[in-house]
C-alpha cells in the first residue's frame, strides 16, 4: 500500500504579521487543507483555564491575549508558547482527577518523575487534588495503582488509614472519603 503525497507548509512569524491571510490563500487559490499545530496545546490550556476560573475574555480577545492574567502572571500568548517546552521539561510531577459517572465520587492519578520520587511531591499533589475534590461536592476518592506500588500502598495508609482496598490480580483500588485536608487550601482564580 502507498501513501499518498503530503505537502507540509508551515507559517511562522510575529503576531499580526498576516499568516491567516497567507493560509487561505493557499487554501482557496491550491487546495491546502488548514490545520493548526497549536489546536491540542490551545485545547489543553482552555480546559485548565476554565477549571481554575479564569474567564474566557483572556483567551479569546486580542487586547488581553498579551496581558498577564490575574493570580498566573502569565499572559495567554506566554502560556501557549510555554506549553510544550519549558512547562513539559520542568514538570517533574503532574496530579489529576475525574468524576465517575455522575456520582459524588472521583479517580485520582499522578505521576512523579523518578528522579523526585520521594521528596513529598507525590503527597503534595495527592492532597492538593483532594483539597480541590472535596470543595466540589464529591465524597468518594478511588486510586487505581499496581499491587506492587508500595510508594501508592504508603501514602493511601499515612492520609487514608481507613481505605477500603479491593486486589484484582495484578492492580489495586482504594476507596476512601474525600474528607478536607487539613492545611491545605482549595484556590480558584
Amino acid at each position: 500500500m502507498s501513501t499518498p503525497d503530503v505537502t507540509l507548509i508551515g507559517l511562522a512569524a510575529a503576531a499580526g504579521s498576516g499568516k491567516d491571510t497567507a493560509a487561505d490563500h493557499l487554501c482557496a487559490r491550491y487546495g491546502f487543507v488548514r490545520a493548526s499545530f497549536a489546536e491540542a496545546p490551545r485545547v489543553m490550556l482552555e480546559a485548565l483555564l476554565s477549571h481554575i476560573g479564569v474567564d474566557h475574555a483572556w483567551l479569546h480577545e486580542p487586547r488581553l491575549k498579551e496581558s498577564p492574567m490575574p493570580v498566573l502572571e502569565h499572559s495567554y500568548r506566554t502560556l501557549m508558547q510555554t506549553l510544550g517546552t519549558e512547562w513539559g521539561r520542568n514538570m517533574v510531577g503532574h496530579g489529576l482527577w475525574v468524576r465517575v459517572g455522575g456520582q459524588p465520587v472521583a479517580e485520582v492519578a499522578l505521576v512523579v518523575a523518578d528522579d523526585y520520587q520521594g521528596q513529598g511531591i507525590g503527597t503534595t499533589l495527592a492532597d492538593a487534588l483532594v483539597a480541590d475534590l472535596s470543595g466540589r461536592g464529591v465524597e468518594r476518592v478511588e486510586v487505581f495503582a499496581s499491587a506492587s506500588n508500595k510508594p501508592v500502598a504508603r501514602m493511601v495508609a499515612r492520609r487514608a488509614p481507613d481505605a477500603l482496598r479491593e486486589r484484582d490480580g495484578a492492580t489495586v483500588t482504594y476507596e476512601f472519603a474525600a474528607a478536607p485536608v487539613p492545611g491545605v487550601v482549595r484556590t480558584v482564580a
